[in-house]
């Protein structure tokens, strides 16, 4: 009898234990409580991957990426790069504490997510983890930053190499742009689309298990129109993050004939690119387009003037709400199917949850 009894609550705790733990485990997602997102197995396939399955978070590219002057106070702060903040790769603080970064939404499905930035410093520090993007990076040192970042997983003891999914987001084009204020022959957009294909070609070859986030490049030109209305603006702008020459009366009109075409040419090369298939040849790799910055349109106020509230002290960057609303905006993006995917920003908008079984690529989901 009494054997019985040690038998029966031998199955009874366990029980009791498993139904407990599922519930706490359903209940530490706040955004969303009622479903497993989690691949009961490993996935062998990046088209069937779920947001859970993701290990590691990584980022290259550009300042956009950086956190440049995120937390700025005064115009020299604007040096600081602040990649705890990084809407695409920084981990400061936590969702529950209303920094809605991208990796802090996807640590809601995965707590043991690894790889984030944090706190202040540039690509080299310990920190930045695998945010290797690059303070005015331009294309040509992408693939640089595409070896650099394989090494440092490689040798990461944290890292699973070969078996760990990996969601790698990727922003370039602004550097590009600046570069060719005066001379939209600098930096062509061919030069673009060979510079991101090298980089890519590398990638898919190199860093197994991989999702690549692609951000659309974005007519940065719009964003000078803070220079009329904020005289910091205007040095900053002017003086080293964009200096393209401009007279009071023209100067928008004059930027946006002529780096929008030329942005407009970045888009649609980059497309011709992602769209060929060149990086569907594998069950291991794939890149995605992120569209959502693709048409945005500057804020305004109910009195119509323009708020810069998302903006760091340049007016270019954005600060640390900017960055949580573009963590919303790629998370909201990664999740849409193609054809259900937003060119414009919403500033408004909250973190959804997924929609599909599986993470949307080209190839699972049209």
């Amino acid at each position: 009898m009494e054997m019985l009894r040690t038998r029966a609550a031998a199955v009874y705790v366990p029980l009791w234990f498993l139904v407990s733990l599922a519930m706490l485990t359903e209940s530490a997602n706040i955004l969303c409580p009622d479903k497993n997102y989690t691949s009961p197995s490993i996935p062998t396939s990046v088209h069937r991957l779920r947001v859970g399955d993701i290990k590691v978070v990584a980022g290259i590219g550009d300042s956009l990426s950086v956190g440049s002057g995120a937390e700025a106070i005064k115009l020299l702060d604007l040096v600081n790069q602040y990649r705890g903040r990084s809407f695409s790769v920084g981990g400061d603080f936590s969702y529950e504490q209303s920094y809605t970064t991208f990796p802090n939404i996807l640590r809601l499905f995965n707590p043991n997510l690894y790889g984030y930035s944090t706190g202040i410093g540039d690509e080299k520090t310990a920190n930045a983890k695998f945010n290797g993007a690059l303070m005015n990076g331009l294309s040509g040192t992408l693939v640089d930053q595409a070896k650099n970042l394989v090494e440092r997983m490689r040798r990461d003891s944290a890292v699973d190499f070969e078996k760990d999914w990996k969601i790698l987001t990727i922003t370039v084009g602004s550097a590009n742009l600046c570069g060719s204020c005066k001379d939209i022959t600098t930096h062509p957009a061919s030069e673009l689309k060979s510079d991101l294909q090298l980089a890519l070609d590398f990638l898919q070859q190199n860093l197994p298990r991989t999702l690549v986030n692609l951000i659309e490049p974005f007519d940065i030109y719009k964003l000078r129109a803070f220079a009329f209305v904020d005289a910091i603006c205007n040095i900053a702008q002017e003086s080293y993050l964009c200096p393209c020459g401009y007279e009071e009366v023209t100067f928008e009109l004059r930027d946006s004939l002529h780096l929008a075409p030329l942005a407009e040419d970045y888009r649609s090369l980059v497309r011709e690119l992602i769209y060929s298939k060149r990086y569907e040849t594998s069950e291991d790799f794939t890149v995605v387009i992120q569209p959502f910055l693709s048409n945005f349109t500057l804020l305004r106020n109910e009195a119509g003037e323009l708020d810069r509230s998302y903006l760091a002290k340049d007016c270019f960057h954005p600060n640390t709400k900017g960055h949580n609303m573009l963590g919303i905006a790629l998370w909201n993006s990664m999740l849409r199917t193609y054809i259900h995917k937003q060119t414009h920003l919403d500033y408004d908008a909250t973190p959804i949850c997924p929609t599909t079984e599986y993470i949307p690529t080209e190839k699972n989901y049209l």
